[in-house]
């Protein structure tokens, strides 16, 4: 059988963990696997409204507490600091503890957006980045057995 590709690696575990549309995906059960969901759907916020902010909006303040280190754990330092620039530009204050205060804390001024927008266009081929430490996460891990 042929190693697959990055792409289709990523791809096959995060189906498994995602679902296709209209049937339920399955919850990771395993702090790897919440890693790997963790920064995939990181990367998928991320490229899908081309900032940061929309990472911040549609995650939880527990996914947020977690993402500098799981990009750490992956491997992934080369965005790590734009990361921690883009929480502190999101809560200036730090992220709130409650989960209420911080879906509060989402609705951000020009300027914020503004910055969060120049941090992820520093980012060159964030996404190919982000794909390829993923399937070499997942490999190292094992993931697939876990599918």
């Amino acid at each position: 059988m042929n190693e697959l590709s990055d792409s289709e690696l990523v791809d096959k575990i995060s189906y498994s963990l995602i679902g296709d549309i209209g049937s339920p995906g399955k919850p990771p059960t395993t702090l790897e696997m919440e890693l790997f969901f963790d920064i995939y759907c990181f990367d998928m916020e991320v490229g899908s409204g081309g900032s940061f902010e929309q990472y911040f909006r549609w995650s939880s303040k527990e996914q947020v507490d977690r993402i500098v280190t799981q990009l750490e754990e992956a491997g992934l330092d080369a965005i790590i600091e734009s990361t921690k620039m883009a929480i502190e530009i999101a809560f200036p204050n730090g992220v709130p503890e409650d989960q209420d205060i911080y879906e509060e804390c989402t609705d951000w001024s020009d300027e914020q957006e503004r910055k969060l927008d120049e941090l992820y266009e520093r980012e060159e081929c964030l996404h190919s980045l982000i794909e390829e430490k993923l399937a070499l996460y997942a490999r190292e891990k094992s993931l697939l057995s876990l599918i």
